[in-house]
């Protein structure tokens, strides 16, 4: 929910009062915030390797990762928590992508995590933002490449799959 409304602010910001986009911006602050705290309480947020697998870890961290991308002018410690964040991420492309570009949950999951995976990595391209100097969807692309194979081969026309093999 925050990243749509991150999104919405962005992609419309004349439809917003100073006042408006002030309250918006303390809003995304206040939930950014929680969800850093969060990240060092949960779970998902662990720094362990069995873990980077997870749709909820990589789900939240890209969360976390766009909205400091969007806080980078308000909030000091936005560049931290982005490197945090982006590392989290690469992890998931390390461990929770397969070389044939499955995530390990299985294919409905990737659908989950896809949506706002996908998101991140495109306004990463349009920020400029790497992570050692390369972007992700570039240095994984042999992996991502495949995740479209996958949908095609595996569901109808109109979205049902043939089977369900490596789903959880």
């Amino acid at each position: 929910m925050l990243t749509a409304i991150i999104l919405f602010r962005d992609i419309a910001p004349e439809l917003f009062t100073v006042e408006e986009h002030l309250c918006l911006v303390e809003f995304i602050e206040k939930k950014t915030r929680e969800t850093w705290q969060e990240s060092h309480s949960k779970l998902w947020g662990r720094k362990e390797k069995q873990l980077n697998s997870w749709n909820h870890r990589i789900i939240a961290f890209s969360g976390l990762a766009i909205a400091t991308i969007s806080l980078h002018n308000y909030l000091p410690e936005a560049q931290e928590w982005l490197n945090v964040a982006m590392s989290r991420v690469e992890d998931f492309f390390i461990d929770g992508i397969t070389d044939q570009g499955m995530t390990r949950e299985g294919l409905w999951y990737c659908g989950f995590v896809s949506k706002i995976l996908g998101i991140l990595l495109r306004i990463c391209r349009q920020k400029n933002i790497k992570v050692n100097g390369e972007f992700l969807d570039d240095k994984y692309s042999y992996k991502l490449d495949r995740l479209v194979e996958w949908y095609l081969y595996e569901s109808f026309p109109r979205g049902k799959y043939l089977n369900n093999w490596n789903d959880s």
